[in-house]
């Protein structure tokens, strides 16, 4: 079958795979130490909900192209020389920078993980490997058009700004987790910041389709623009909360790390 024709086909049903849940959840006490069992958990819980956002994906024109043309944005984003040549202040240069300053890597990301295997696992269908495959490198872009860093209050507001774009249940069970673990933040704080995140997220005009293949020229502010992504000034009235800790990744790999502006005092309201 082609990929025309895929695009078309009535996917078949995913299902939880709770076993292998369970088996990839002691990820969930250490997950700068097993990101693909962390992501593996997440994708095992989805069943209806990861379903509907995959038929949701099939049935959008911008996703129905993507199925049949098949762009390798792991490729794209991992040609760090091409995206150098990019304009300044053009989201391929913003992410460049991000990813160098964090030594962030698209195309080491892709070969650390068994996706095939977890496709294997999980019985996904090619269409399906290729949609997760795809959102999974969404991930640093969503850093870089939200703003957000990558130590924990970072990965925390991205992954609430994702669970607004996509409710799915693996993506709602970290974003759980994250919400009740402040940093050192105030709760108030903290929790309002993760909700203006989720809100930021759930606002966005379904980014997830985007063809960011041909946005990367663009300056980052258009397509902030173009894809319903208010800046985070605007959209977090708090400011982005500061972290006691960081994501173990990112202390491990930052090489110029500068810290988040503290959250005003819950004063206001």
């Amino acid at each position: 079958m082609d990929h025309a024709t895929a695009a078309h086909a009535q996917p078949a049903r995913i299902r939880r795979n709770w076993k292998r849940a369970v088996q990839c959840s002691p990820a969930l006490v250490a997950p700068s130490r097993y990101v693909s069992e962390l992501m593996e958990f997440s994708l095992a819980l989805g069943g209806p909900t990861l379903q509907a956002q995959y038929e949701r994906f099939r049935a959008h024109p911008d996703g129905q192209r993507l199925l049949r043309e098949r762009p390798d944005l792991p490729a794209v984003l991992a040609d760090r020389d091409a995206l150098g040549r990019k304009p300044d202040g053009s989201l391929g240069r913003e992410y460049l920078d991000f990813t160098g300053r964090y030594r962030f890597d698209a195309a080491a990301f892709e070969g650390g993980h068994d996706l095939e295997g977890m496709a294997q696992r999980l019985g996904w269908d090619d269409d399906l490997l290729y949609v997760i495959t795809r959102g999974l490198q969404l991930h640093d872009l969503w850093h870089t058009l939200g703003g957000y860093g990558p130590d924990w209050a970072g990965e925390a507001g991205v992954m609430a700004f994702t669970y607004g774009q996509i409710p799915d249940v693996g993506i709602g069970v970290i974003a759980g987790i994250q919400r009740d673990i402040p940093g050192g933040n105030s709760r108030r704080g903290w929790k309002t910041y993760l909700a203006q995140a989720r809100a930021r997220g759930r606002q966005s005009d379904y980014p997830v389709v985007a063809p960011f293949e041909g946005l990367l020229e663009k300056q980052i502010v258009v397509v902030r623009d173009s894809l319903g992504i208010c800046a985070t000034e605007v959209s977090d009235h708090h400011g982005v909360p500061d972290s006691t800790f960081r994501y173990g990744l990112a202390k491990a790999m930052e090489t110029a790390y500068e810290p988040y502006r503290q959250v005003a005092s819950d004063t206001a309201g």
